[in-house]
């Protein structure tokens, strides 16, 4: 389908090329942001407690964060960004949570760094957290119906992570019921996304990132009754956006009218658990079914009706992780991820540009999160990612405040599973994608102090453009209080 993707391209370049790189580098961007903010996905920092009748505890930060990020062309593009959260959690009788966090977070770029034109901007909304738990037996079981079950409700602006995170893993306005009976467990959801808080996968739809309105139902089997925890679920996606229109226009003055509307359905299977004492398993595969708006350019390049089109794709995620349980805490990672492309396509997950007319659109397009790195920052589309990784505390021993900085590294490599589909990164008709490096530590200097360091650098391979093939960085560096 070479040919095919050729002659489209002739059409679309000229009038949204530079739009959608700048889309894909907004989304980028938005994924490196939030690898490095994962200490904040869980809500409640570890160690807050509750009393024997009714706690309130609550607490902040501060933090300074400094990036230098390089784009396709390996230009830096410097970001300052500075942070700060107040959160409180009150429990009654182990029972009743409550939770709330507050988010200011303010991104100074250089001039004219910034990606999506908007320069500097205080990131909204402010309220990142806010949920009220019910839980009959503190969720350590015993409660309901009699002995062995376990019942808990929690609704509000939480983060969901569904099975191992490839179909959804992302903060949703949403409530969320889990019942367990002697070890098998079934949760229900249903979540909207937050408008203004979600970046969407499509970054040709209008406001992709600053208005977005997708719909969630889903329901998950889980049996936790022996060393292996099979899971199942399934998961239904609905487009409610309201700004779902777009005119392009190309250099010749030709028109492309553009509908966007995709309903997607997910179907996963996995399962977690351990080899011996010091090696835990995980793995998940999941099916794509929907329907999708198709391209408005033919396979001719020209302008052409959008027809909507069948949805059918597949992904894979599956890991190791080994515990060496030494005073260094040491530990190493094996991950693979997989999905499915499609060869008619431009851009991995647009519809302008996106899946030919009278063709099933094959690539796997989600709302969840894997680890892809920070240099490059693809997602999994048409992407097998090999990571190998780990962790360390060095100087672990030897007391003070060396023997508490964390080590990390990680090593990947990049191959495209369809050499003539897309990517979200510009790629040409070559497997290899490239390989990346990513090293850093976590340091609490103080017990209210911490330090953060990461340094990525992407070797590019055959598969990446000229102009487009020179090495790729990421540096961030950080200074965090917290109270």
């Amino acid at each position: 389908m070479r040919s095919v993707a050729a002659a489209v391209a002739a059409a679309w370049l000229p009038c949204a090329a530079a739009a959608a790189q700048d889309g894909d580098a907004v989304q980028r961007t938005e994924q490196r942001l939030r690898l490095l903010d994962a200490q904040y996905r869980s809500d409640v920092p570890p160690g807050a407690g509750a009393g024997d009748r009714f706690r309130l505890d609550a607490g902040g930060s501060a933090q300074l964060g400094l990036y230098s990020i390089d784009d396709d062309e390996s230009e830096s593009h410097v970001l300052r960004q500075w942070d700060g959260r107040a959160w409180a959690h009150a429990r009654l009788d182990a029972t009743h949570s409550f939770f709330g966090r507050l988010k200011f977070r303010y991104d100074d770029w250089n001039s004219g760094d910034d990606f999506d034109g908007q320069g500097d901007d205080l990131r909204e909304p402010l309220g990142e957290r806010w949920w009220y738990q019910f839980a009959p037996g503190g969720r350590r079981g015993g409660a309901g119906g009699g002995a062995g079950w376990d019942l808990s409700f929690k609704a509000g602006k939480q983060f969901v992570h569904w099975g191992e995170g490839l179909a959804l893993s992302e903060a949703l306005i949403a409530a969320v019921v889990e019942a367990e009976w002697n070890g098998l467990a079934l949760d229900l959801l249903a979540g909207e996304t937050p408008a203004n808080d979600f970046v969407d996968f499509d970054t040709s739809r209008p406001s992709f990132d600053t208005n977005t309105k997708r719909r969630f139902l889903g329901a998950l089997l889980e049996w936790r009754g022996g060393g292996v925890t099979p899971f199942a679920h399934v998961l239904r996606q609905i487009d409610r956006n309201d700004r779902d229109f777009a005119l392009f226009v190309d250099g010749l003055g030709q028109l492309y009218p553009t509908s966007f509307e995709y309903d997607s359905t997910y179907y996963g299977a996995g399962a977690r658990g351990s080899l011996g004492a010091r090696t835990s398993w995980r793995a998940e595969l999941g099916f794509e079914t929907g329907r999708g708006q198709s391209s408005p350019v033919d396979a001719n390049g020209a302008p052409g009706p959008q027809t909507e089109e069948d949805v059918c794709a597949w992904a894979f995620a599956g890991g190791l992780t080994r515990l060496f349980l030494d005073e260094r805490r040491t530990r190493a990672d094996f991950e693979l991820i997989a999905a499915s492309g499609d060869d008619d396509r431009l851009d991995s997950a647009d519809t302008f540009g996106g899946n030919l007319s009278a063709t099933d659109d094959t690539a796997w397009n989600a709302f969840g999160f894997v680890n892809t790195g920070l240099a490059l920052a693809p997602e999994p589309s048409n992407l097998v990612t090999v990571r190998i990784g780990a962790a360390t505390s060095p100087w672990a021993g030897r007391g003070g405040e060396i023997g508490r900085l964390r080590a990390v590294v990680d090593g990947f490599l990049f191959l495209k599973i369809d050499p003539d589909a897309p990517l979200n990164v510009a790629t040409t008709g070559h497997r290899f994608v490239g390989g990346e490096i990513d090293v850093g530590f976590d340091w609490n200097l103080l017990s209210d102090v911490a330090l953060a360091f990461r340094y990525g650098l992407f070797m590019p391979g055959p598969a990446m453009p000229d102009g487009q093939d020179g090495a790729r960085q990421i540096l961030y560096g950080s200074v965090t209080y917290a109270f």
